[in-house]
């Protein structure tokens, strides 16, 4: 049942919180071009909430894999222990626990601090094909 949600993770990973830096992205250069003044309100809410909502899967995924140790033997305690466990718990942290903040209503509505919490996901997404 763990690996099945891992696994889900892992696709909402590929296809929208990779995708989510360069969104954000051309969110900022459309705002950016355009004569008139477009509203990206309701596009930084959706891209807000898609990371709120992927960081609390990864927190409880971490949760589970403590209660629950997967089939392989031991993998997460040797992950989180084990060389690279700088790298381990760097990753957990960006894609988890920094992209928490986006909670507080003032910085959630800044876009270009939701493009930082993006980059910042994408290199947790790094650190987690070295760990």
């Amino acid at each position: 049942m763990i690996e099945t949600y891992t696994e889900f993770l892992k696709s909402i990973s590929d296809y929208l919180i990779k995708g989510i830096f360069l969104s954000i992205l051309l969110i900022i250069f459309i705002k950016l071009i355009s004569k008139k003044k477009i509203e990206t309100v309701l596009s930084t809410k959706i891209v807000k909430w898609v990371i709120i909502i992927y960081s609390f899967g990864v927190l409880i995924n971490t949760i589970l894999m403590f209660i629950f140790p997967p089939t392989e033997k031991y993998a997460f305690l040797e992950r989180a222990t084990g060389p690279y466990w700088w790298a381990y718990w760097l990753m957990l942290s960006m894609n988890s626990i920094i992209p928490l903040i986006l909670l507080n209503n003032k910085i959630g509505k800044n876009i270009y601090f939701l493009l930082i919490i993006s980059l910042l996901m994408n290199i947790g997404w790094l650190f987690e094909s070295i760990a």
